[in-house]
């Protein structure tokens, strides 16, 4: 096995400490990027703090605040078992720095202030969630 293949495998072979197995979603996390930079961005914690994933939005729509808030607690608390140190290590292992600002103590309390409906479009939108973010890029010029 040669060219793009044959490199794609010798790093995930490098690398084989850090994934479980070599399924697709692994296999994009573990190919090395060339770059220069020594800092990498990571957007780790956008979907948890800031109302990213679907489920929170059902939980809204159907007026369930209680189960709404404990879900969002819940991944929170988990996001540094499951996503944290993976992330960390695969950065780190290519002698990268990470920064993880939507972890950032100062950003999480901020967010914890917004109301929760504030952080979902109605359902009129094709965009229902992290709204805030959303119209903070529109704000910057990003759609």
């Amino acid at each position: 096995m040669g060219g793009k293949q044959g490199e794609i495998k010798t790093a995930m072979l490098k690398n084989k400490a850090f994934i479980e197995s070599f399924n697709k979603i692994k296999e994009r996390i573990t190919i090395p990027k060339q770059s220069t930079a020594k800092l990498v961005l990571n957007g780790l914690g956008a979907d948890e703090v800031f109302g990213g994933y679907s489920r929170y939005y059902t939980y809204l729509r159907n007026k369930q605040m209680e189960k709404l808030k404990a879900e969002f607690a819940l991944d929170l608390d988990r996001l540094w078992i499951r996503n944290f140190g993976r992330d960390d290590r695969c950065i780190s292992y290519h002698n990268k720095t990470c920064a993880f600002p939507y972890l950032d103590l100062n950003v999480i309390e901020y967010a914890a202030q917004i109301p929760m409906q504030e952080l979902f479009y109605d359902d009129k939108s094709d965009k229902l969630n992290k709204k805030v973010l959303r119209d903070l890029a529109a704000d910057f010029g990003f759609e």
